[in-house]
């Protein structure tokens, strides 16, 4: 009895430690699949365009220095069936002259107002200038007079960039990475991505390189499966000849998503934050054709 209840122990306990054995290989086999194919710099690109095309909102913040002049924009894009984006820009010249605006987005409108526009420059009488009937009132273009066509400049900027952003179902968004891969929209050398450390999370920089053609051929293609129309009538054929662009993209590892985009020969640089936080403002009720707020400002003198 006595070896019986010994041998009982003894399996026991062996069953325990190969229990163990195994769950510390199969934990040391995540880790190195994790470490070499699931965190390897080509994966994490991929899937980063992945989650840009299945996001439901984004911060952007762009900035373009040339020396003279300076524009700063931050804007907020909410994708989906409340799809809008409102952005603030500040365009500065020199020290003496700066203009503030803010905008309101949809897929088929435009809204604009002149927040502030201060200058050193003097009308006709020698006086400085009067904004007055220019500044605060909301300027809209497009709407229903356009057949429900998908005009919207604002929100197309932000949402059809070199990175598309917006929410695609999965069999089509699968459909958009497989022709982004098998027509190299991105031409990108793996083996030259830079990685580092920031704030204690890795980052992974590549050097990208597209060729309008085929960018523009997938970029319609996202536009349909988000319900945007305005790229329909443009022929990828006719940029065949055109010289590919450059740009570099970081990505935050841990999380897939694209944090930064420089273009190569430009002083524009974009940064995106706030994914998935979801902020909404309300459209304007009171207010003039765009074409209307751009007289008056001509009319200033």
């Amino acid at each position: 009895m006595a070896n019986e209840s010994k041998q009982a122990r003894t399996s026991i306990s062996l069953a325990r430690t190969l229990f163990l054995i195994g769950i510390i290989m199969f934990i040391g086999a995540g880790a190195v699949w994790w470490k070499n194919i699931a965190s390897s710099p080509e994966n994490v690109f991929y899937k980063a365009l992945d989650n840009s095309m299945k996001t439901r909102s984004i911060g952007r913040f762009v900035e373009q220095d040339n020396g003279s002049q300076k524009l700063e924009q931050r804007s907020s894009l909410v994708t989906g069936h409340n799809a809008q984006v409102s952005s603030l820009t500040t365009l500065t010249q020199g020290e003496a002259t700066s203009v503030r605006t803010q905008s309101v987005g949809t897929p088929t409108e435009d809204f604009v107002r002149y927040l502030s526009i201060d200058t050193d420059q003097k009308g006709l009488s020698g006086q400085p200038l009067d904004f007055n009937d220019v500044v605060g009132f909301w300027g809209k273009s497009g709407g229903a007079e356009q057949d429900g066509e998908t005009r919207g400049e604002l929100f197309g900027e932000n949402v059809l960039g070199v990175i598309p952003v917006g929410f695609v179902p999965h069999e089509k968004r699968a459909e958009i990475i497989n022709i982004i891969k098998d027509q190299v929209v991105y031409e990108v050398d793996f083996s030259k991505t830079k990685r580092e450390i920031i704030r204690g999370r890795s980052h992974y920089t590549y050097d990208v390189s597209v060729r309008s053609d085929k960018y523009i051929a997938m970029l319609k293609e996202f536009a349909r499966a988000v319900g945007l129309t305005q790229l329909e009538q443009l022929d990828p054929l006719s940029f065949v000849d055109a010289e590919p662009f450059q740009f570099s993209m970081t990505i935050d590892g841990p999380s897939r998503q694209v944090v930064s985009v420089a273009f190569a020969g430009s002083a524009r640089q974009e940064a995106y934050s706030s994914y998935g936080h979801e902020t909404l403002i309300t459209l304007p009720e009171e207010t003039i054709p765009i074409e209307e707020l751009q007289a008056r400002l001509q009319n200033i003198q």
